[in-house]
């Protein structure tokens, strides 16, 4: 008797699973990774689409970017389900492909994508601030998956970097020289970018943090190599935006102990 296909709901679960414990990038014979790879598969045969996105998710975990991307489109190419948009679009994020997975949002961004789990965030996170805030403009009263602190920082964001006339596509060229620290030290951030916004002392600023698996003095060092990056680069953004990593407060707690 043949074995019943595997639910695409059960592969995604695991996916996110591994997504929520990555720091850094997995081997491609870890156990856990076979094991949804097996899963994504064998959901080709009964649901190409979810198979296929599926297994750009497992693709970017090990840091292949050219079979994610592949494996995204090929997806994209027999649905045009949101989610699998937002997948591709957060595994770019995730491998610091930033500015991509920003245009990838920005085109697909409305207010039917709001409720959408964590969309705030997986917005944030390719510095999208500027078409986020419209879209939560457009929403109006509707029901989002935004938290209110979230919706209030990029209301606040999005008005400071338009004084100063920065755009989502300059933030994401800007945050794109962190990622290429990212892909040389094979890390991913943990979690969500702290927005972090200010209008006092007539001073308006507003920062995106990476947090990532990384000790305070590793931390120090990995911002001076983005600095003097972005310098070579000719990577020099305005006063009221800063960006860089942040250690890992698990890492502080233990050395704090």
């Amino acid at each position: 008797m043949p074995r019943p296909a595997p639910k695409s709901e059960e592969a995604v679960a695991k996916l996110n699973e591994l997504w929520r414990s990555a720091r850094r990038y997995y081997d491609e014979g870890d156990w856990r990774v076979r094991q949804v790879a097996k899963l994504g598969n064998q959901l080709l045969k009964s649901h190409a689409a979810s198979g296929w996105h599926i297994l750009a998710g497992v693709y970017a975990l090990t840091g292949d970017v050219r079979s994610a991307i592949e494996s995204a489109d090929k997806a994209l190419r027999l649905s045009a389900d949101p989610a699998i948009i937002i997948g591709k679009a957060t595994a770019l994020s995730n491998l610091g492909y930033f500015s991509e997975a920003g245009r990838i949002l920005r085109e697909a961004l409305s207010v039917d994508l709001l409720p959408f789990s964590k969309i705030g965030e997986k917005t944030i996170a390719t510095g999208t601030i500027l078409a986020l805030d419209e879209a939560l403009k457009g929403a109006g009263n509707m029901q989002t998956a935004v938290r209110d602190p979230l919706r209030k920082a990029t209301a606040i964001a999005a008005s400071i970097l338009r004084e100063n006339n920065v755009t989502d596509e300059d933030i994401g060229s800007w945050l794109d020289v962190a990622g290429q620290i990212m892909r040389e030290s094979r890390f991913f951030f943990i979690d969500y970018p702290i927005l972090f916004v200010t209008t006092e002392e007539d001073f308006p600023q507003v920062d995106l943090s990476f947090i990532v698996d990384v000790d305070p003095e590793q931390g120090a060092e990995l911002n001076l190599a983005l600095v003097e990056r972005c310098v070579h680069a000719e990577v020099i953004p305005p006063e009221c935006f800063s960006f860089g990593f942040r250690s890992n407060p698990e890492l502080n707690e233990r050395i704090a102990a």
